[in-house]
């Protein structure tokens, strides 16, 4: 009950500001199938205040209405709101004109008085209406409403006219009282329905039986002010939750009413307004007076009636620019609210006047609905009836801007959005252009911005909403009427998101059970797609997954669809539906949806036929899955729809057109130990046949890795492959060939090889050549000799044995030992959980000569549950055998590869030497080695990266490095060494002086660390032997460069620069002091002597180096003053100046020490 009082009172609210003169109600319940004798109930518990569906009413019959207790009863014709038939107090008698549906409009009095209180309401048949008699009353006409709007209906009736059959009608309208009258097309029943534009008058002609017509009294219908005709809105459950408190606009009203809009306590003034529904403040003067074109700010606050608990509202405003009663023309919705939120809060924002908007008073609408906003499902909008908020009305006055002059400015176009959908409406505006009147539009589109652009037919208004199917470009051209001068803004470009982007959003609950698993499509029995999400399932509302890919498919063809559901908990199972927008419409429609399953239990794949149209547009197409709980429902019409359980999967498939060389169809395959036979049917639609392509690829394979056949135009084909292995899974793909032209490869299509191999003595050979072969063990069994060679449970991931030691499905090989004797064993090219074991055996009757060499259950490195690893050490050139057995008994296709283990890491060669600070590659210090290995230090250190070894850094030393090469068990390994030189060097520049014609030595002129072994350069770039030179008799600067090299790294050079003192001459010392005092022996290397032979006192004696520092002083007394000994074996290599001091005399002789 509480359902229908909420629906009734949505009703009363529409109702409120309708003046309906005959009672014409919005809210339906009840309906009754016309009687043709006796009553029969509308309902049980109609309200005052509905109307009720009279279905089937037979031509000129009455019937009688009535209400339990007493009411007032409103007929009308065709429609709910069609043209008023009869109305009076109940029990109502009436008749019928033409056969159709009428409706029973019930009212508590003649005031439209509503009420909810429950009312049995009745149909009785009365009879054939009573044939009419003449002269014929014509009665008067009437109209509802009594007053017409803009483009809304108006019912024409009549009351007191005759009634009968044999009665005829005709309406006629005439633009004065009295006529002239024109008959109406069409209006010939006692009641008529019609729109108009200007004020009319009415009347209608009455002939019974073609007897002399009578005319009805005329009824006079004006033209309703548009601020009256605008559609209802307001909340069904006033003074509850959200009210609209206050509203601003251009900053607001000093009205005083404006200051107290919260409907909350305080009813609006205009007609119709219902408390914390719906306020009319269209009474009120202006809310604010604005100007064409202008920009203006407005504030909406919002905050619940009844305090906390806060909803999500969202709020919507709506302008009426053209002044036609209606706020749903483009442009006149000026905000809408994207996402909803939840208050009190105040929503702040910005309004433009079109420059071609109507002046004067104008309506604009603002609404605040709980749970509406524009992108809920059902979106907010000016007619909007909503349990929660508030419908405010107001008026705004609009002024014409100021005349145009000169040439306009255009501004810049802007777009409400750069990438739209191609059904989603795309509103472009100006900005900053100049607002005047005398101002005309022209919108224009373009492909590109250079054009070409065309003017867009009725886009005439500064603002203009479309919508677009591929990426355009928009502009706006201005023109000033009195001017007669244009400006063209600059453009926007507005981006077209593809179709199969844009579906609607949808909403599911989850619920385990109800989740899809897997979704695939497969062809002959075998998926050639699909899509696992077991562990990727959404977990949190709406339960939604987008991927951007799906299956490629062809027009024509047919497909299995198959969808896993997931393991049963809360639900047992889960309807599926999938949907295909086979025309590329961007919506899902009732005729794109097939049922792939009503009750799917968990843990199973339910499968449907899915043929694709031959009229599907190609190309990317859209494809929606959707599953809910069992016992549901998920039909035709639900791609949208919200669920409480299950999800939401969209894919993007791609629908490929068909051949004209048609494709193969039917094809079928067996096998026999060494051949494949195949079967297929062929029709021709096009192009006639020459013959076909069949790929054979082992099962699971890339189709590029499988091998071509050519086959002739026969429908049938054996293929004989004396290597074909028992056992082995293989599948083909069939392809037309039409000449020049061929259809697509059909498949793939399963066939397996005979399983001769469930015993050890049928093993089958597998050569040793690394290739993954596929094999499948459907059908295979256990021996219970197997039992006693098992091997033992030593592990998942050992190379010893098994996670335990249960047989399932057991299959034989043999292969040959490699040369190596070392091989791996790898069955990682499918993903399939089995186990392996190798054993040695010299009678394969005897189980008791089976030796296990190894054996392994999941890959070593974890990232599989197949085998995958190494046997080292078999007798090259022996049999032995392989145990393949599905760990977990369930059938299906794996692999296995043997591949032969030969490592080679190369030989020593020479040892690397490089100079610090340099890489080498360190594979240069060896050879003949393979690739695949790694490098290793038995000292780590920080410049090995990778195989380049980097010596920044490092101590210029040998270091030695190891190659290995590893698989498995087996391994190789060399060395490489490098020897690492320090940089050369020469020292630093340095300078000293000399006299002229004196022996130096050139390293005394060197700084820092110096590396001997290298030349000197003379000034004239000659060599010069040794370290000594003579200095020229010439004064002058003189350059020494010394280069040095230690043959590895790049060669040094330092620069001594001699300054030759012109005011000294080192002959001429000697000669002056010839006779005085002698030092030798000179050079030396050790001991010097000096021979005083003048007999002069000697006070001291000094040794000072070429850089004037004293390197030894002896005192007096120190030294013999006839003849000195100084020990200079501790001084460097170089030249030096002795000095003797006597008093106030010195004399200097220069010394070379070796």
């Amino acid at each position: 009950m509480k359902t229908k009082i909420q629906s009734f009172l949505a009703a009363v609210f529409l109702l409120a500001g309708f003046v309906n003169a005959q009672c014409v109600m919005t809210s339906q319940y009840g309906s009754a199938t016309a009687p043709t004798t006796g009553s029969v109930n509308f309902s049980t518990c109609s309200f005052f205040g509905e109307y009720s569906p009279l279905n089937s009413a037979a031509a000129a019959t009455t019937y009688t209405c009535s209400i339990t207790n007493s009411g007032y009863v409103t007929i009308t014709q065709g429609t709910p709101s069609g043209p008023v038939v009869a109305f009076g107090a109940s029990p109502l008698t009436w008749s019928t004109t033409v056969a159709g549906t009428y409706y029973a409009h019930w009212a508590q009095n003649a005031a439209c008085g509503t009420s909810v209180a429950c009312q049995t309401t009745t149909v009785a048949y009365v009879g054939p209406s009573s044939a009419c008699t003449n002269p014929a009353a014509g009665g008067a006409a009437q109209c509802s409403p009594a007053m017409a709007c803009p483009g809304q209906n108006i019912n024409l009736s009549l009351n007191g006219a005759s009634l009968g059959s044999g009665l005829t009608y005709q309406w006629q309208s005439s633009a004065t009282s009295g006529g002239p009258w024109t008959n109406i097309a069409g209006a010939t029943n006692g009641g008529y329905s019609t729109t108009q534009a200007t004020p009319t008058y009415y009347r209608c002609e009455v002939i019974c039986s073609a007897g002399t017509p009578a005319y009805s009294t005329e009824v006079f219908v004006d033209m309703n002010s548009f601020l009256n005709c605008y559609c209802n809105s307001a909340a069904t459950s006033a003074i509850y939750d959200e009210e609209i408190y206050n509203v601003t606009l251009n900053g607001g009203s000093t009205d005083p009413m404006y200051a107290t809009t919260n409907a909350c306590t305080n009813i609006a003034p205009g007609p119709g307004s219902v408390l914390g529904g719906y306020s009319n403040f269209k009474t009120l003067p202006a809310l604010t007076t604005v100007t064409t074109g202008q920009s203006i700010a407005f504030s909406v606050v919002q905050d619940e009636c009844d305090g906390p608990t806060y909803y999500a509202n969202g709020i919507g405003i709506w302008i009426d620019f053209d002044h036609n009663g209606s706020f749903t023309d483009a442009g006149e919705a000026v905000f809408i609210e994207q996402t909803t939120a939840t208050g009190p809060r105040t929503v702040n924002g910005t309004i433009t006047i079109p420059i071609t908007a109507m002046t004067g008073n104008t309506a604009m609408r603002v609404i605040c609905a709980e749970g509406y906003s524009a992108t809920s499902w059902t979106p907010i909008s000016p007619c909007l009836s909503y349990g929660y908020g508030e419908t405010e009305d107001y008026l705004i006055n609009i002024i014409a801007a100021t005349p145009c002059t000169g040439t306009p400015d255009a501004g810049d176009a802007l777009a409400s959005a750069t990438t739209v959908c191609p059904s989603a409406p795309v509103n472009l505006s100006l900005d900053s252009a100049t607002v005047a009147s005398g101002i005309t539009f022209q919108w224009l589109s373009a492909p590109s911005a250079s054009g070409p652009w065309t003017a867009i037919s009725g886009a005439n208004n500064s603002t203009y909403s479309t919508t677009i199917a591929a990426d355009t470009y928009f502009a706006c051209v201005l023109t000033c009427t009195t001017s007669a001068a244009s400006d063209t803004s600059t453009s926007v470009l507005v981006l077209s998101t593809p179709f199969f982007q844009c579906y609607c959003n949808t909403v599911n609950a989850g619920g385990a059970g109800s989740l899809m698993d897997n979704v695939a499509f497969g062809n002959g029995g075998t998926s050639f797609w699909n899509n696992n999400t077991s562990t990727t399932q959404p977990t949190a509302s709406p339960y939604y997954s987008a991927f951007t890919t799906g299956p490629d498919v062809i027009q024509g063809m047919d497909y299995t669809m198959g969808v896993t559901i997931q393991a049963p908990l809360v639900y047992t199972g889960a309807i599926v539906s999938v949907w295909i927008d086979y025309d590329h419409s961007g919506s899902y429609e009732p005729t794109e949806w097939t049922q792939v399953g009503t009750n799917i239990a968990g843990n199973t794949t339910g499968t449907v036929n899915i043929t694709i149209p031959m009229t599907a547009m190609t190309g990317n197409t859209g494809m929606r899955v959707r599953s809910r709980g069992n016992f549901n429902i998920n039909g035709p019409g639900d791609a949208c729809t919200n669920m409480g359980s299950g999800e939401t999967e969209d894919y993007v498939i791609n629908i490929l057109p068909a051949p004209d060389c048609a494709n193969p169809t039917g094809i079928t395959a067996a096998s026999a130990v060494d051949s494949i036979m195949t079967n297929w049917n062929w029709s021709q639609t096009v192009l006639p046949l020459t013959g076909f392509n069949m790929q054979l690829v082992e099962a699971g394979m890339p189709f590029a890795s499988g091998t071509t056949y050519v086959i002739d135009a026969n429908t049938t084909d054996t293929l004989v492959d004396p290597s074909f292995i028992a056992g082995q899974s293989f599948e083909i793909y069939l392809q037309s060939v039409c000449g020049q032209d061929t259809s697509y490869f059909i498949g793939p299509i399963p066939v397996m090889m005979p399983m001769t191999n469930n015993d050890m003595c049928d093993a089958a050979e597998i050569p040793v050549n690394g290739h993954p072969y596929i094999f499948n063990n459907t059908g295979a069994s256990v021996n219970p000799a197997e039992a006693t060679i098992v091997p033992p449970a030593t592990g998942a991931q050992t190379t010893t044995g098994w996670d335990n030691q249960n047989l399932n499905l057991t299959t034989w090989f043999t292969f040959t030992a490699p040369a190596s004797g070392n091989v791996r064993i790898n069955s990682t090219a499918m993903n399939y959980n089995g186990q392996v074991a190798v054993y040695a055996a010299t009678d394969c009757a005897i189980t008791g000569s089976f030796t296990l060499q190894g054996a392994n259950d999941d890959d070593l490195d974890g990232a599989n549950q197949a085998p995958n690893f190494t046997i080292c050490g078999l007798n090259p050139g022996d049999t032995y055998y392989l145990l393949h057995d599905a760990f977990n008994n369930t059938a299906g296709n794996y692999a296995i590869a043997i591949s032969p283990i030969a490592l080679n890491a190369g030989v020593e060669g020479e040892v690397l030497e490089i100079c610090y600070g340099d890489t080498v590659s360190l594979f240069n210090g060896i050879a003949n080695y393979q690739i695949g290995g790694t490098w290793s230090q038995t000292i780590p250190t920080l410049g090995l990266q990778g195989s380049d070894f980097i010596s920044t850094g490092l101590a210029t030393v040998m270091f030695e490095f190891t190659y290995t090469m590893q698989d498995g068990c087996a391994s190789d390994e060399s060395n490489a060494y490098v020897n690492v030189y320090p940089a050369s060097s020469a020292g630093t520049n340095g300078t000293f002086t000399v006299c002229k014609n004196e022996p130096f030595n050139l390293l005394a002129g060197l700084g820092g660390t110096v590396d001997f072994g290298g030349i000197w350069l003379d000034p004239s770039n000659n060599p010069i032997a040794g370290n000594i030179d003579t200095a020229s008799n010439i004064p002058g600067n003189f350059n020494y460069d010394y280069i040095v090299s230690n043959g590895v790294c790049p060669a040094d050079t330092a620069t001594v620069l001699v300054v030759v003192d012109g005011s000294c001459d080192f002959t001429a010392g000697i000669e002056t002091l010839a006779g005085s005092f002698v030092v030798y022996p000179n050079p030396t290397s050790s001991t010097v002597f000096v021979d005083n032979s003048l007999g002069l006192a000697l006070d001291k004696i000094e040794l000072i180096d070429m850089s004037g520092r004293v390197v030894l002083a002896v005192n007096k007394g120190d030294f013999s003053n006839e003849l000195a000994e100084l020990n200079v074996s501790n001084l460097t290599t170089g030249v030096y100046t002795v000095k003797l001091t006597a008093g106030q005399q010195t004399f200097n002789q220069r010394l070379i020490k070796q």
